[in-house]
This record gives structure tokens, sequence and C-alpha cells, in this order.
């Protein structure tokens, strides 16, 4: 499995759009999907993870209210886009074995330990969603995060070193960013 990261990408204005989309939550964007496979999400914030199924219009809506709530909690505000990062990851099968839902979800589940990792030791929130069947569209799956001001892509950083060094126990954004950059 290839896995590519993509940069941030630039949020502006309401945000809600955009959740909508992500979370799949509008006639709109579900028949953007040729299927919504019957499977758990996640939305991470500090040391809790809340499982959502993914095939379940009410349980994605919960997923992108319990999303805001922990954001609001966070910054004392409903969250703008200043206060987020957002990008994707594809998930490239590199044989034709590959191509199928339960190697995309076994991808989705590692970025799930990452991120719980992630979030417990800078306590941020983070919300991500599989679009496994998106059109024509490559498996991707949709991060939205809590970023503090200043950094970039900080989350594809942490994902990018942790799964260089699968075998090392998660340290601070800080430590991992300053090794991967001392690289």
């Amino acid at each position: 499995m290839n896995v590519r990261l993509q940069e941030d990408y630039p949020l502006t204005g309401d945000i809600t759009s955009f959740e909508a989309y992500m979370f799949v939550t509008t006639n709109k964007f579900i028949g953007e999907h040729t299927n919504i496979p019957h499977e758990n999400f996640h939305v991470c914030h500090g040391d809790d993870t809340d499982n959502y199924i993914l095939d379940d219009l009410v349980s994605r809506k919960d997923a992108l209210h319990n999303f805001n709530v922990y954001m609001t909690q966070k910054l004392g505000h409903f969250p703008k886009a200043e206060d987020l990062g957002c990008f994707i990851a594809y998930l490239e099968a590199g044989t034709p074995e590959e191509d199928d839902d339960s190697t995309y979800f076994l991808a989705y589940n590692y970025f799930a330990e990452l991120v719980n990792a992630f979030c417990s030791v800078s306590s941020r929130v983070v919300g991500f969603v599989p679009h496994f069947h998106q059109g024509n569209n490559c498996p991707h799956v949709h991060f939205l995060y809590q970023e503090e001001k200043g950094e970039d892509s900080i989350l594809q950083k942490y994902l990018t070193v942790m799964m260089d060094n699968q075998d090392e126990q998660p340290k601070s954004i800080t430590e991992q960013t300053n090794e991967n950059e001392d690289n």
C-alpha cells in the first residue's frame, strides 16, 4: 500500500460546507459515493477516541457535532478555518490484491493508532473520515485537525515520522519534528 500524505489545504471562511462534505452528511455529498462501507471511523480528542459507524448518517452527523464540540471546548469558540489544518491521505494499492476495503481499512486503522498517539501527546482534536468509493477518485482519508498558530502540516509531519519509525514509542510533536528536520 502506497500512502501519499498531502500538504494542508488552505481552508477559508465558513467551514460548515467543508465539514458536511468531509463527514458526508448531506444528500449532495452522499450521492458522490458509490459505496459507504459498514465500518468504524474516529474522532480523537486528547487521550480519548470516539468510534462512529461510517454507513450510518446519524452516526456521521454525531461525529461532526462532537468534533465541533471538542474543538469549541479547546478553543473557547466554534472552530474557524484559521484554527484548523486539513489534508488528504491518498491510499494507492500496490497490487490488485490490495485494492479492496479490508486493506484500505487496515491502513485507516493504522492511521487511527498514530492519530491517537498524536492527540495524546499534543492534546489535540482530529476527525478523519475515509472516502474509499467517491466517484473515480483514488481511495483517500480526509483529516481535519486542531492546528496551533504558526504550524504548517504538523499532523502530516508527525505521521510521516511515526510511519518511518514504526517500532518506537510515541514522542512529543516537537521531538518528532526536530528529529525529522535533523535527518
